[in-house]
């Protein structure tokens, strides 16, 4: 298992333009990918999942992925993370 925390700098949040994009990318692993926020737990392959927890400016978010490609994955979606938010 790995994971990450992102504090979110988006002066939007995590909107449904950042989803979408985050959503696909992570679709294109065989890993478990999740989101933690306060709000709860969403899967990080479902947009409406993410956009359910309504993460905002300065929130803080962990990411977890778990699987056999779990090392590419969260390396490339942590890059991903700090580009769009």
């Amino acid at each position: 298992m790995k994971q990450f925390t992102y504090r979110v700098l988006e002066r939007q949040g995590f909107h449904a333009r950042n989803a979408v994009a985050f959503a696909r990318q992570a679709g294109e692993y065989q890993s478990s990918i999740h989101i933690q926020h306060k709000a709860g737990i969403a899967d990080g392959k479902n947009v409406l999942d993410i956009m359910r927890l309504a993460i905002k400016e300065d929130d803080t978010v962990t990411f977890v992925v778990e699987g056999e490609d779990e090392e590419q994955a969260a390396s490339y979606l942590e890059a991903l993370v700090r580009e769009i938010l």
